[in-house]
């Protein structure tokens, strides 16, 4: 999956979520969002959208790739 499709399939299921960066996780992609102001509480910012097409919310603690290698911005 290209960083291109994963954006896609995430901005039909989270529109209202901006990705400004991302990771390649072998055939998964890793999008970071802007965090929405203004919530009162802490939001989920990143997202794992498998090459089969489902996201799943994660956090830099549990995906080894943002440990290691830099986020590609999105511009």
């Amino acid at each position: 999956m290209t960083s291109k499709q994963a954006i896609d399939i995430f901005k039909e299921k989270y529109p209202h979520k901006k990705p400004i960066g991302y990771w390649i996780d072998g055939e998964n992609v890793i999008l970071n969002t802007s965090p929405s102001l203004g919530l009162g509480y802490s939001e989920v910012c990143q997202y794992i959208v498998f090459a089969d097409g489902k996201i799943q919310p994660t956090n830099p603690v549990r995906s080894e790739v943002i440990l290691n290698t830099p986020m590609k911005r999105i511009r």
